[in-house]
């Protein structure tokens, strides 16, 4: 499962882990939902994102 960002106030994003953030763009594992981090600013969430889709890679291309 990829991980994914979306934007959410505090306390809006509903998660399987803490969902008591701050304002900013939440970091979380698709089909989960566990939160795992939240950013202030989207490149730094899809920086991020593309980090840990390329470490949790499975399709062996690496």
């Amino acid at each position: 499962m990829p991980y994914t960002y979306q934007y959410a106030q505090a306390g809006e994003f509903t998660s399987t882990g803490e969902n008591d953030h701050v304002e900013g763009f939440v970091v979380f594992l698709e089909g989960t939902r566990m939160e795992i981090a939240t950013y202030t600013t989207e490149e730094a969430a899809q920086s991020a994102c593309q980090e840990l889709n390329d470490k949790d890679d499975v399709s062996g291309k690496h």
